[in-house]
């Protein structure tokens, strides 16, 4: 939207005013959290409110919202200054006045339930109610707002738009539904998202999935960040977070490579414009407990250098025997506004879960003699020193200056370090016998490196063409990751070292296993992604926008692995160059309140195969088709939406056995130059060829959701999806991901007498999931190892239900208490994976004592 203000109103005339996004813009505009339902239309009616201190800007926020007034504010007027807040009975005249006295300001009524701030000696400042970001924060920002809405973000496509605008279907998690939650981790939050379902292969391998495909690309800030190796990833912690921004979908124009399931960014704190502080001490079930700090505001020369710290530090036991978490995080972020219209970011965020007692692999379904096992959930057949671990330090700067006529632009750098590290070792081969054994375990280590280095420019305005106001956003971005694995050779250890000589009385009590490290590297992969793009929004009559885009890119892979020696063994290489990824989305308003809309997007994934010649076969392509309807109600603090969606991958390789020799017509002993003992035919290398067929998935299905502000009390999230998997022949996919999920959860906050009182709970839903594998007939071979046959291992449908409730004690001191799996079902996350199951935790609880200075 662009606005024209007044010549008194420009940034160059108020030095002191608060930052917009960092971009040097002066003039911030509250919009009011529109009338709730509770309340009447009447300004002069009385409500009870419990509005805690904190700034003049947040407690003016929090009484709009509570009284149903559009309010106006200059934050020239209002910057610096702090509020005791107000409790009691008020209506919005007397309410006004009492929140403004001492201050030398007051508000004056602009028409009806709208006001506008000026000095008690001055004429009054007429604002529209335009929505802007405070200073100090980015467009988004959700901390303090008290809503589980926001009113834009940017990861569909990089423009700032609201929900209701963006042709896709996007969550916002806030950070008032991070609070109300309770949970601790990444993983727990994605868990309980709309449209996003966790698996596990085991306690520390968790993917999760969107519209029937692996979500694999995560943002930071908005810059593209691997978030872990090929097997494990990242747990961080979501007191850093102000929220994370979840797109559905394909979405190639953000991310490049990758599979047609969505995204997922992860948008950090910023520093405040005023002091504030919180400490918190947190006790829960299984020995856990948690303390974390979180300070910021100005630090120097007037505020222009502002600061954030967040420390977080964390211990607990497990359900299953041995599994220890220890987690240390410190986040750090300072800006500085080097000159009105320009600003520069400098953090730092250090992550380390540490995971001991892991497992790597799942629980036996079946006993050896084909009965089933039926395993307790506290099973773990791993010692204590058993780990696999990701840690983090992450450096990360960024430049933003305004160039005035709404353009503005962000140069962002990351330089990032993720370390691998453990030894693992698990019973997990074979299958239990009555006596006690049949059980036998893996061992590995898993120590690497990965270092990342991105640079992502972007440039964004707005212009007018043919009469009307558009949008544009482009820029050039660029990933180069490198992960190295050390050579480690395992010392010797003694005989039976993996059997489990008695399953039932496992305590994991015997030496972990060293290795000696050679001092070289035994395999270093290198990947590198490099890519320009354009989107732009036009605004082709009032109700009719068209966005278009547009991401060229080139995608490179190498590897090379060592010998004992550390002389160079093998080494590969392949790429993508000039990969067109387009992006096309359209909105139609219906009405104030209505939107239509239909969006493509699409993303390719390169793959590592190679036909007859040698050469790499072309990338997967996958897409994604949408067409949805949105809505906003209560004056744009609840936003609905109902979407249909198709997707599909294409290009996928299968083997190519045009060259296969016959069974029977070679000695497999002895086969010719070139196969091996199968007949298969082999490219120099071993590698065997493959060949593209064009054949691919596909995923269809719908999704509801709602997301957002009931009244200013109650907020809501509430989300279905049904999604169909097939592959090319119609045969269904991916049985051990649910075809039907929902997830709903709810905060309210009690009016009058009871205001101190917050209550809220979840619920998640998901139909059947099944798998085939193998299982023992009873009958042994000459060798002694069990028969098999296949069958089947379903989890049947069920729920998970959530509470919490808090209690404000003082306006700063607050106690809240959660329970997760309230009914303590008994449910498995994966089925089938190594022929055994994966059990998700039991009932569990937390209590937490927050205060805020």
């Amino acid at each position: 939207m662009l606005i024209n203000l007044p010549s008194s109103f420009r940034c160059a005339a108020l030095p002191r005013a608060i930052l917009v996004a960092g971009l040097g813009c002066s003039v911030v505009a509250v919009p009011a959290m529109v009338q709730a339902a509770t309340t009447t239309q009447q300004a002069r009616n009385q409500v009870d409110l419990a509005i805690p201190a904190g700034s003049l800007d947040q407690v003016l926020n929090r009484f709009a919202a509570a009284t149903g007034i559009l309010l106006a504010i200059d934050g020239a007027l209002t910057g610096g200054r702090q509020s005791p807040g107000l409790t009691g009975r008020f209506g919005v005249t007397d309410g006004l006045a009492a929140m403004l006295a001492g201050t030398g300001l007051e508000a004056v009524a602009q028409g009806e339930n709208r006001y506008a701030l000026k000095r008690a000696d001055a004429g009054a400042i007429m604002l529209s109610p335009i929505s802007v970001t405070a200073a100090g924060q980015s467009p988004g920002t959700t901390e303090g707002s008290g809503s589980y809405g926001t009113d834009t973000m940017s990861t569909a496509n990089r423009l700032n738009l609201s929900l209701r605008e963006t042709p896709q279907s996007v969550t916002v998690v806030t950070r008032q539904r991070l609070d109300d939650l309770g949970v601790d981790s990444l993983n727990e939050v994605l868990e309980r998202t709309p449209g996003v379902y966790r698996t596990n292969n085991d306690t520390e391998r968790t993917r999760f999935y969107s519209r029937g495909y692996a979500i694999n690309n995560y943002l930071v800030d908005g810059v593209l960040m691997p978030q872990g190796g090929p097997y494990v990833s990242l747990n961080s912690d979501a007191a850093v977070y102000d929220r994370l921004e979840v797109v559905r979908g394909a979405t190639g124009m953000m991310t490049g490579a990758g599979d047609p399931s969505g995204s997922v960014s992860l948008m950090r704190k910023r520093p405040t414009r005023d002091f504030q502080a919180t400490v918190a001490g947190q006790l829960g079930r299984w020995d856990s407990w948690r303390s974390e700090f979180d300070v910021g505001g100005p630090v120097a020369l007037d505020g222009r250098l502002r600061a954030r710290l967040v420390g977080v530090k964390q211990a607990e036991d497990s359900f299953r025997d041995r599994y220890q978490l220890d987690k240390e995080v410190l986040y750090g972020v300072a800006e500085f506004d080097l000159t009105d219209r320009t600003l520069i970011t400098l953090g730092y965020d250090y992550q380390a879960p540490i995971t001991t007692g892991v497992t790597w692999g799942t629980v036996p379904y079946w006993m050896a003699d084909g009965r089933k096992a039926n395993l307790p959930r506290s099973t773990n057949w791993a010692p204590g020193w058993s780990e696999w671990s990701v840690q983090q330090k992450q450096l990360f700067s960024s430049l933003e200056h305004d160039f005035g006529y709404g353009w503005n632009l962000k140069l962002s750098y990351v330089d990032d370090t993720k370390e691998f590290g453990g030894a693992r070792w698990f019973g997990g081969g074979g299958y239990p016998a009555a006596d006690g054994t049949g059980m036998r375990a893996w061992r590995s280590n898993a120590d690497q490196e990965m270092d990342t280095t991105t640079v992502d420019v972007q440039v964004n305005g707005a212009f007018a063409l043919f009469g009307r106001d558009h949008e544009l956003v482009f820029g050039y971005a660029r990933t180069d990751s490198k992960r190295n694995v050390p050579f480690l050779v395992r010392d010797p250890v003694p005989d039976g070292y993996t059997t489990i000589e008695d399953w039932r009385t496992f305590d994991g009590r015997f030496p972990q296993f060293t290795v000696t490290d050679l001092g070289f590297d035994a395999d270093r992969y290198r990947t590198k992604q490099s890519a320009g793009f354009a989107t732009a929004r036009f605004s082709v009559i009032d109700p009719l926008h068209v966005t278009v885009g547009a991401r060229l890119s080139d995608w490179d892979y190498s590897a090379r692995s060592y010998d004992e020696n550390g002389e160079l063994e093998e080494r590969s290489a392949y790429g993508v160059d000039r990969e067109l990824t387009p992006y096309l989305g359209v909105t139609y308003d219906l009405s104030d309140q209505l939107t239509v809309y239909a969006s493509y997007t699409s993303i390719f994934k390169p793959q590592d195969y190679q036909d007859m010649n040698g050469d790499f076969l072309d990338p997967v392509v996958g897409d994604n088709t949408e067409l949805g309807l949105k809505s906003s109600l209560f004056e744009d603090r609840l936003t609905l939406s109902v979407a249909a969606f198709r997707g599909e991958q294409d290009n996928l390789a299968e083997r190519d056995d045009t060259r296969d020799l016959k069974p029977g017509s070679f000695d497999p002993d002895n086969p010719p130059e070139g196969y091996d003992e199968n007949g298969h035919f082999q490219l120099p290398g071993g590698r065997l060829p493959y060949r593209s067929t064009g054949k691919g998935s596909e995923v269809s299905g719908v999704e509801l959701e709602a997301q957002g502000d009931i009244t200013a009390n109650w907020n809501l999230s509430f989300g279905f999806t049904h999604t169909k998997v097939e592959d090319a022949d119609g045969n269904t996919l991916q049985s051990n991901r649910p075809r039907n999920l929902l997830r709903v959860f709810s905060g309210y906050r009690f009016p009058g007498q009871w205001n101190r009182l917050s209550v809220g709970g979840g619920v998640t839903w998901q139909s059947k999931i099944w798998d085939d594998a193998k299982r023992p007939t009873g009958e042994f071979n000459d060798n002694g190892s069990p028969v098999t046959e296949s069958a089947r291992i379903t989890q049947s449908d069920f729920y998970l239900v959530d509470a919490m409730a808090q209690y404000r004690w003082l306006d700063n001191l607050s106690t809240s208490l959660h329970v997760y799996n309230l009914l303590d079902e008994a449910y498995y996350r994966n089925v089938g994976f190594y022929n055994g199951v994966h059990w998700g935790e039991p009932r569990s609880w937390n209590l937490k004592l927050r205060y805020q200075f």
